[in-house]
């Protein structure tokens, strides 16, 4: 937990510090965005995606309720989006290309790899994406902090980690769930 200067100055966890989805990837004919983490990085319910990666389908809580799902890129993914000229679809396509129905680039895009060094230096992360899951408990009193990280209304149900390095071209990736979503 760390102060969020994008965020009032509140306590939050790092990865909550990272730019959003909806700073990063704008509707077209969208200026660009301004510098990372391109605004406020306050979790905005009316933002979170209710479809899970993939197919799209959705997930739900014991109580029957959807999870909602939150996006963030850290400042090397998110300068090289910005930065590209990618963080629109048109732009994105422009400079994709893609061959038809299959939608694969002609002109393949790459994003920031982690790097590593021999001396003693700490790699570079390269581009990283923090894929966050919440349960909706109605109101932040109803959030059982004693359980849950709790912010306001929402409760960390699942962390996906997803990071760009050298060797591996599908990206790595981690992902946690609480024991009690």
């Amino acid at each position: 937990m760390q102060p969020d200067p994008n965020n009032g100055g509140q306590l939050a966890p790092v990865f909550l510090q990272q730019a959003t989805w909806y700073n990063t990837l704008k509707p077209n004919g969208s200026p660009q965005p301004g510098a990372f983490p391109g605004g406020s990085t306050a979790l905005q319910v009316s933002q979170l995606d209710q479809g899970q990666a993939g197919d799209d389908d959705q997930l739900l809580d014991i109580n029957n309720a959807t999870v909602l799902y939150d996006i963030r890129f850290n400042s090397d993914m998110y300068n090289a989006i910005v930065s590209g000229n990618l963080y629109t679809e048109d732009l994105f396509t422009a400079a994709c290309q893609p061959n038809g129905s299959a939608g694969n680039c002609t002109n393949p895009l790459y994003l920031p790899p982690t790097t590593s060094s021999q001396s003693p230096a700490p790699p570079v992360p390269g581009s990283v994406e923090i894929k966050s899951a919440w349960r909706d408990f109605g109101t932040p009193a109803a959030c059982p902090a004693q359980q849950f990280y709790c912010n306001g209304r929402l409760g960390l149900v699942g962390l996906h980690i997803v990071q760009k390095t050298q060797t591996h071209g599908e990206w790595i990736w981690m992902s946690f769930e609480h024991v009690a979503k």
